[in-house]
């Protein structure tokens, strides 16, 4: 049975990257973006390494010369330090048998949310530190902070 939330927010997302020339960033949040949301719509169980690659392959299929573009590879490098370091790393503290015991204390479940979307930023930088070091020749000091800094405001 097909729910219709997400269609709102895909047709909007869509719309900005038709506006932003489909450029690759935009073009593979598009993607892994409508596959996680199409896919509870439909029943379905997200599958994001399955987006991650698709979103890999269409994008290259729409302009190949974009392999090699600072925008995909720091792009793909994150979601790809997303999907490989700090998704692993939650499921694992998630499973922690401990993790009862802080999320019952006062702030606990709080304080876990902000450690998980500081590991998402932690992780996504990681990721993309070796290719900025090499495309830019420095490394970018303040994209941590930053990134943790705005996180909880982006995904508010």
């Amino acid at each position: 049975m097909l729910r219709r939330r997400p269609w709102p927010l895909l047709l909007l997302l869509i719309v900005y990257a038709a506006v932003s020339g489909f450029a690759s960033p935009v073009g593979r949040a598009l993607i892994t973006t409508s596959g996680a949301l199409i896919a509870p719509a439909l029943g379905r169980r997200p599958r994001p390494v399955g987006h991650f690659l698709l979103a890999l392959t269409l994008v290259l299929a729409w302009d190949l010369g974009t392999a090699g573009s600072a925008g995909f590879l720091l792009s793909f490098s994150a979601y790809a330090g997303i999907l490989f370091l700090a998704l692993p790393a939650m499921e694992r503290a998630r499973a922690d048998p401990l993790r009862g015991f802080y999320e019952d204390r006062p702030l606990g479940a709080l304080r876990l949310q902000v450690a998980e979307l500081g590991l998402v930023s932690a992780a996504a930088f990681a990721a993309g530190l070796p290719l900025s070091i090499v495309l830019f020749h420095r490394a970018p000091l303040l994209a941590l902070p930053a990134g943790i800094l705005l996180t909880p405001v982006v995904h508010g």
